[in-house]
Order: structure tokens, then C-alpha cells, then sequence
């Protein structure tokens, strides 16, 4: 169970190797009853010493953080909508970090920076952090990533997002958000109280009419085994800009790794020998058709090109070259041709050069 990638783990934090683990925490937002004051927001700026990350109006709303981000922990999102009869409501939701059973971004980190602690809530290590990012392409909601700012700013070019204010967790304390949220859309609590909640708050709503409404994250048997953070909408969740039906994206790398294995022990292999000779082929054939061409590497050729062609023009011909310049020691005249291509591909190539010589 401890390197389980996906399905239900009523467990998270043991199977992270916590001996002495406590009942795991998380949140619950009503969005039913957001009123869009964005306390949540300023709380947690305050409390955590996060720097702002603007403060332009997008033009498409009052919002004007946008979405979740290194700057932005908790973000309150503005939709406006009209009926079918003209009639406007807004949506408003206070969207943060998800904390997943499955959390891909803890999977792929490579320094251990990001952890699961003994809440089951997954927390960025500033100091571990070496900012390589792998972690923001693994996250499927867009929660995390590297905060951009002037050298001064704290903790600039680090992975960042919300830690479910671990600080005050240890002091029995509970998270700013929630804390500042004035109508207690922001619910914090043990996880399995939080899911009773949700779904008698479902009930009520749905017995009052409001057939739109749905629980999002509540179920351990999604993509991600279910939520730290959960959600009550009033709408598809592509509304509120959340991905239908998340998956962890680490999910099938074990199929992944076992298709990779098979092919390595099943494939054809060719040896360094054979790869060294097809390119020493591929290099003759070129010095056969273009003049004045170096070695340069083990993979490509430099051509000096003749006056009056340049990359520009060798690209009019659909030849595909890298201009020199910019591009290791050689500068503008010349062009680099990759060997690392078929034979076909390769003759192709030749072909089209011969026509932008002519």
C-alpha cells in the first residue's frame, strides 16, 4: 500500500511512514454560500507571507488573481451567467490546493521537498525545494508552481502552494482561511466528518430545488482517490474551470515502466557499434552531395552554405537546418544538418537541398 498510485487509501499518512498518524484533515467549501469577500484570500497572504502577485482587474470579472498560483493559495473565483429568460446570477467559489489521496506533484518531486505529513495534507520544504518545476507539469488541477518575482522576494523560483496552514495544525489551531470566512463557506475538519457534511448539505439543497447541485472530489474511487479538498457547486465543474474527471498523472506508470521493460528486453537492439556506423554512412552520403561540410558532432554535420543561400531559404525548400548562429561555435553562414534521422528521411533532405541549389 505505500507506493499505491491510485484507487482508495483511507490511510495516506501511515502509508507515508507516519507510526504515530492523526485523523487527516481538509476542507469543505459550500459554494453555495461564498459571498465572493475574498477574506480567505487576504488571510492567507497574511498568515503565510505571501507576496501579492498583482492587483490589475482582468476585464472579465471582479476578480483579479485569476487562478491558483505560487502568489495565489486560495482564489476566489467570479462567474457570471445569464438564463435562458436573460436572468443573472453569480458563482462564486473559493478554490485551493486539492491535498489528493494520489498526489502526483509528491510523486515526481526529486529532492523529497514535497512530503506528506501526519495530517495527510501534502506540504512544500522551502528549504529542499530546487525549483525544477516537475512537480507544477504533474499536478492535473494547475494548483502548484514556481514564483516568479524580483531576487528579493520570498521564496522566488520555489514550488509553492497552499499547506493547509501546517503551522497552525500543530497548535490545534485552524487553517487562516477558514478562520477569516465569514459565512463558514470554508469548512475545516477531519475528512470523514467534512464527506458527512457534504452530503447532508447536498440533500438540503437538492430537497430545496436545486437540482445543479453536485459533490466534486468527495468520492475516494476518482482519479485521485478522492480529495483533501472538496467541493459543493451549483454547476459543471468545467464552470468553475476544474477538470471534470481528474486523474493522478502518475497513475499508470508502473504499466508505463513494465511496457518500457518489455521492450527493452524483446525489442531490436542495436549496438554502439551499429548506431556509430550508420551515422559514419549517413555522414559520407552528405559529404557526397554538399561541399565544404565538418564533423561537429556525433549527431550532426556543420555546412558552411554557399553565397547567397541562407537558413531562410534552405526553409522555402522545406530543408529542415538549424541556423548556426546561436548554436555551439559555428555563427551566421552557417547551418547544422542532423544525422539523427532515417535513410529515407536523409535522401529526402538531399533532394530538396539539391533543388535549392540549383
Amino acid at each position: 500500500m505505500g507506493t499505491q498510485l491510485s484507487g482508495p487509501d483511507p490511510d495516506v499518512a501511515e502509508h507515508a511512514g507516519w507510526q504515530e498518524s492523526r485523523p487527516r484533515k481538509g476542507f469543505f467549501t459550500d459554494t453555495s454560500i461564498c459571498i465572493g469577500c475574498k477574506a480567505c484570500e487576504v488571510a492567507c497572504k497574511e498568515w503565510n507571507g505571501v507576496p501579492d502577485d498583482g492587483f490589475n482587474l482582468l476585464g472579465s470579472s471582479f476578480d483579479n488573481t485569476g487562478a491558483l498560483g505560487a502568489s495565489t493559495w486560495r482564489h476566489v473565483a467570479f462567474i457570471e451567467q445569464r438564463d435562458d429568460h436573460g436572468d443573472l446570477r453569480w458563482l462564486m467559489e473559493s478554490d485551493v490546493c486539492k491535498h489528493c489521496t494520489h498526489a502526483a506533484c509528491l510523486d515526481v518531486c526529486p529532492t523529497g521537498s514535497l512530503f506528506r505529513t501526519e495530517f495527510g495534507t501534502v506540504v512544500v520544504q522551502d528549504d529542499i525545494c530546487n525549483g525544477c518545476g516537475y512537480c507544477v507539469a504533474a499536478c492535473p488541477f494547475g494548483v502548484i508552481d514556481r514564483r516568479i518575482g524580483e531576487k528579493d522576494t520570498k521564496n522566488v523560483g520555489l514550488a509553492q502552494k497552499c499547506t493547509l496552514c501546517y503551522d497552525r495544525l500543530h497548535d490545534g489551531m485552524m487553517p487562516a482561511c477558514a478562520q477569516a470566512c465569514p459565512t463558514e463557506s470554508i469548512q475545516f475538519g477531519d475528512l470523514d466528518e467534512l464527506r458527512e457534511r457534504a452530503g447532508a448539505r447536498l440533500s438540503t439543497l437538492r430537497d430545496a430545488g436545486v437540482g445543479d447541485a453536485r459533490l466534486y472530489l468527495d468520492d475516494p474511487n476518482d482519479g485521485i482517490g478522492g480529495g483533501g479538498s472538496m467541493f459543493l457547486l451549483l454547476d459543471e465543474p468545467e464552470v468553475y474551470g476544474l477538470p471534470p474527471d481528474p486523474v493522478v498523472t502518475t497513475r499508470d506508470l508502473p504499466a508505463m515502466w513494465k511496457q518500457a521493460g518489455i521492450a527493452a528486453l524483446t525489442g531490436p537492439q542495436d549496438s554502439v557499434t551499429e548506431r556509430v556506423e550508420r551515422y559514419r554512412r549517413r555522414r559520407d552520403r552528405v559529404r557526397e552531395v554538399l561541399p565544404h561540410v565538418t564533423s561537429e558532432g556525433s549527431f550532426y554535420l556543420w555546412w558552411e552554405l554557399p553565397d547567397g543561400l541562407t537558413p531562410e531559404r534552405l526553409l522555402e525548400h522545406r530543408v529542415a537546418v538549424a541556423p548556426g548562429e546561436g548554436f555551439g561555435p559555428r555563427g551566421a553562414g552557417w547551418a547544422r544538418l542532423s544525422l539523427a534521422v532515417t535513410d529515407d528521411v536523409l535522401e529526402t533532405g538531399l533532394e530538396r537541398l539539391g533543388r535549392a541549389l540549383s
